[in-house]
């Protein structure tokens, strides 16, 4: 079974048993550059996430899709949310892509996030018929996830 196939069922598995999957959403105009954060990880890299919705919610073990919003809104990697929600500074490599100053190196509330894969061809908001959304933090439903992992899936498949 190729690697992907192995992570996506794996994902599907752990979404049918009841897992979380959050948005968790970039703005690469006005906050942080997430397209050139994303061309220096690799998957098994580790970073941290803001947390401002859904606090309460979101725990160490969930799946989040990272989406940047914008002109190419879409989702560019899924990644494993790896603590709960505690005060964390931003990593040194990515506090550089903050577009203000201002938003560098705050002690702010994050989870721990470990890079599961980053999408060469993004999943645009067209092709998932998802407008921008407000805030950082958003629920993906069952169904969204399944849609999402079919696409994923077709993506690789185009790539052969």
């Amino acid at each position: 079974m190729p690697e992907i196939e192995r992570l996506l069922t794996e994902l599907d598995e752990r979404v049918k048993s009841g897992c979380r999957v959050w948005y968790f959403q970039a703005h690469p105009k006005t906050k942080y550059r997430i397209q050139n954060r994303l061309k220096e990880v690799n998957v098994g890299d580790m970073d941290v996430w803001e947390i401002n919705q859904h606090k309460k919610e979101i725990f160490k073990g969930h799946i989040a899709l990272v989406w940047s919003c914008g002109e190419n809104a879409g989702i560019y990697a899924l990644v494993d949310v790896v603590s709960d929600p505690k005060m964390l500074v931003d990593s040194e490599e990515s506090t550089k892509h903050y577009v203000h100053e201002k938003d560098k190196s705050q002690k702010l509330l994050r989870v721990r996030i470990r890079f599961r894969l980053i999408l060469d061809k993004y999943i645009t908001a067209e092709e998932l018929q998802r407008k921008s959304l407000q805030g950082t933090n958003f629920p993906v439903t069952e169904p969204e996830w399944s849609t999402i992992s079919k696409i994923i899936r077709k993506k690789f498949k185009e790539e052969r």
